[in-house]
C-alpha cells in the first residue's frame, strides 16, 4: 500500500524493545500471574488478568518480564491471532517465551502499535514467514523484521479513538447477535425436552437395546483423505454435528475392502459416538442418504424395529434427557470419555406410538429448520463483523480517513474488496 507522505515508516526492531527475562523464582514472590498462548483465543484488546501460577513450579517458558503497554504476539500459529495489549494489572507479571514482546519506544502509542498488529496489513508481511506444518511458526526476530508506519503522537490519538468508536458498536452488535444464536439453541434444545416429556405421559418406557434389531461396532480399517475412483466416504465421529451428519470433512475407504460392505450404511441406520470429549461423546444422528458410505470404529451402528423411528430415538439421545444419561454412565479415561454398547443398550427410551412420533418429529423439525436458519443468518452477520473490523483497522493505517462521515464509506469499500 501508499504510505503517506508526512508518516514515518520503520522496522519494529527499531521502535520497539524487548523485554527482560527472568525466572519467576528470582522475584521473592510465591505466586505470579503467567500469560500462556493456550489462554488467549483471538485478539484482546486490553488484557489484565492472568492465572496465578506457583513462582517455584512455573514452567520454563515462564521468563518475559511484561509492562503495561506491551503488545504480547504469539509466534505459533500466528494466523489464530493470539494478541493482546497489557493493561496495568499485568505490570511485572510474566508471559511465555513463545510470544513475540513488543514494547513501543515513546514515538509509538501502545494502543496504536496493538491494533496495527491486529490488521491485515501486519499480517499480510508476517504470514509468509510462517515455517513447520504441524505447528507453523515464526521467529521473534521475524515479527520485529515487520514495518510498521506511523504519523504523529496527535494523530496516532485520533486514529486510536477512531478505531475503539467504531469496535464499541461492532461489539455491541457481537454481543445482540450471540444473544440470538444462544436463544435460537435453546429454544431446538427446549423442544426436544419438551416432546420427549411429553411422550412420557402416553408412551412405553422402554430402552435401546429392547428395540434394535441390530447394533454394532464400526470399521476399523484405515480410511485415507484421497479421493479415488472407487472410493466409498467413511463417516467418523467429527461427522456427527448437533443431531445431524456434516459431510463436509470426509476419509474415504476402497469399495474392495471387505469393510465397504460388511459396515455399509442403510437408511434409517442411527450413529452413536461412542468416545469422544465428556461434551460430545453420546451424539447421535440418522442416516438418511442415497450416497454410499460406511461408519468407522469410534461410532455404533443402531437399526431399529419398524414400531421404532429412527429420528424419533435420535431426537431422545441428544435431548436433555438423553444427554443427562450419558453424563451418568460415560467412562472417562486420559481425556477421552466414552460409553459403549452395553450402556447404549441400556439407554431409556419413551416410545409413544408411530404416528405421534411423527408428529411430535414434525413440530421439532419445524422449530429447528427456523432456529437453525436464523443461526446461519447470524453466521453470516458475524462473518460480515469481521469483515468490518478489519476494513475499520485497514482504512485506520491507510492515512485515508479525514474524520468525516465519508469515513463509513471507506470501510465498507474496503470490507467488500
Amino acid at each position: 500500500m501508499t504510505v503517506p507522505t508526512s508518516w514515518s515508516v520503520a522496522t519494529l526492531s527499531t521502535v520497539t524493545d524487548k523485554p527482560s527475562k527472568r525466572s519467576p523464582s528470582e522475584t521473592g514472590r510465591s505466586k505470579v500471574r503467567y500469560v500462556d498462548i493456550g489462554g488467549l483465543e483471538g485478539p484482546v484488546r486490553l488484557l489484565n488478568d492472568a492465572p496465578l501460577i506457583d513462582a517455584k513450579s512455573a514452567p520454563s517458558r515462564c521468563r518475559q518480564v511484561l509492562k503495561t503497554g506491551d503488545t504480547v504476539y504469539s509466534t505459533v500459529r500466528p494466523y489464530l491471532r493470539k494478541m493482546a495489549r497489557i493493561g496495568d494489572q499485568l505490570d511485572n507479571e510474566f508471559a511465555s517465551t513463545g510470544f513475540a514482546v513488543l514494547r513501543p519506544r515513546p514515538e509509538l502509542l501502545p494502543a496504536y502499535l496493538a491494533y496495527f498488529a491486529q490488521s491485515c496489513l501486519f499480517e499480510d508481511q508476517l504470514l509468509p514467514m510462517q515455517k513447520g506444518v504441524s505447528y507453523p511458526a515464526v521467529l521473534d526476530r521475524e515479527v520485529r523484521s515487520c514495518r510498521i508506519w506511523y504519523p504523529t503522537l496527535q494523530e496516532q490519538r485520533r486514529i486510536v479513538d477512531f478505531i475503539e468508536d467504531h469496535l464499541a458498536h461492532l461489539d455491541a452488535a457481537d454481543a445482540s447477535l450471540t444473544l440470538a444464536s444462544r436463544r435460537a439453541g435453546t429454544a431446538i434444545t427446549s423442544s426436544a425436552a419438551r416432546h420427549v416429556n411429553e411422550a412420557a405421559l402416553s408412551g412405553r418406557h422402554t430402552s435401546i437395546g429392547r428395540e434394535a434389531k441390530l447394533i454394532e461396532y464400526g470399521s476399523s480399517a484405515k480410511a485415507s483423505a484421497e479421493l479415488s475412483e472407487r472410493a466409498i466416504p467413511v463417516l467418523r465421529m467429527g461427522n456427527l454435528q448437533q443431531g445431524d451428519l456434516d459431510w463436509t470433512s470426509l476419509k474415504y475407504l476402497s469399495a474392495d475392502h471387505p469393510d465397504a460392505t460388511r459396515h455399509l450404511l442403510h437408511r434409517g441406520d442411527l450413529l452413536f459416538n461412542r468416545t469422544n470429549s465428556a461434551e460430545l461423546v453420546g451424539k447421535s444422528a440418522v442416516f438418511d442418504d442415497a450416497r454410499a458410505a460406511v461408519f468407522a470404529s469410534y461410532l455404533i451402528r443402531v437399526r431399529f424395529a419398524d414400531t421404532t423411528l429412527p429420528e424419533w430415538a435420535n431426537l431422545v439421545i441428544n435431548s436433555p434427557q438423553g444427554r443427562a444419561y450419558v453424563r451418568s454412565v460415560l467412562a472417562q479415561q486420559v481425556g477421552q470419555a466414552n460409553v459403549n454398547s452395553t450402556k447404549l443398550k441400556a439407554f431409556p427410551l419413551v416410545l409413544p406410538d408411530v404416528r405421534e412420533q411423527q408428529d411430535r418429529l414434525a413440530h421439532h423439525l419445524a422449530l429447528k429448520t427456523s432456529a437453525s436458519r436464523l443461526q446461519q443468518e447470524i453466521q453470516g452477520q458475524k462473518a460480515r463483523s469481521t469483515a468490518l473490523r478489519r476494513a475499520v483497522l485497514a482504512a485506520a493505517f491507510s492515512g485515508r480517513l479525514t474524520g468525516r462521515s465519508a469515513d463509513a464509506e471507506i470501510i465498507e469499500e474496503i470490507a467488500e474488496s
